[in-house]
């Protein structure tokens, strides 16, 4: 593998990571909920849950995974259901929010950053497609140590961009931390998660009529 190809591999993963979704979120919420180390642990449990779905990868599981409709449908339950009740949480958590005294804080943790990325089928699916685009067949690596390096940038790339998250958020914790502020981003938060579970699970329905 040349460094180029292993630079735009790079910078092209921090573009995928940079993108808004669940998992941003839940740094963003962590971090303003607990400060940086919270913010840390969620980003070390997405990190977790990927490098196991990059290690199904390179070892042909990932495939196996994503050729099974079964598989795919459970998964897709798990996750749609695990994002409707991060949503239920959220929305609680304004309830909660009447002063910018102390209150009940939202759980976003290692465990929470593993499962909403260990149990997304999309995820893997993406990997699949994601990562193979980038192995060069004429180069003198074998394609499984050209994955195995590819892995170790993509979880590099997720890395900073989450923690870049995490540390923006921390910076704008004072901001962020007024209630009226928090019930906002929590209300912004449930709803998004309420959509993608709901579309998820609207998606199946669809796919078991045709």
């Amino acid at each position: 593998m040349d460094t180029g190809n292993i630079v735009y591999f790079f910078l092209s993963s921090v573009l995928v990571a940079a993108l808004p979704g669940p998992a941003m979120m839940l740094v963003v919420q962590g971090s303003v909920n607990g400060g940086w180390p919270k913010g840390a642990a969620v980003t070390g449990g997405i990190l977790s849950a990927d490098a196991l779905l990059l290690a199904a990868v390179c070892l042909g599981v990932g495939s196996l995974i994503a050729s099974s409709p079964s598989v795919l449908a459970v998964m897709n339950i798990f996750s749609s259901l695990y994002l409707i009740y991060l949503a239920v949480g959220s929305f609680r958590q304004i309830r909660s929010l009447k002063s910018e005294l102390e209150t009940p804080l939202q759980k976003s943790t290692w465990q929470s950053g593993f499962i909403i990325t260990i149990i997304n089928p999309k995820t893997i699916i993406f990997l699949i497609a994601y990562l193979p685009r980038f192995v060069n067949r004429d180069s003198a690596w074998s394609e499984s140590m050209q994955l195995a390096v590819l892995s170790f940038w993509f979880l590099a790339a997720v890395a900073v961009v989450m923690l870049c998250y995490a540390l923006a958020a921390h910076r704008a914790r004072n901001f962020l931390s007024k209630a009226a502020v928090r019930r906002a981003m929590e209300a912004v938060f449930g709803t998004v998660l309420l959509f993608i579970g709901l579309s998820g699970l609207s998606e199946l329905l669809d796919s078991l009529r045709n």
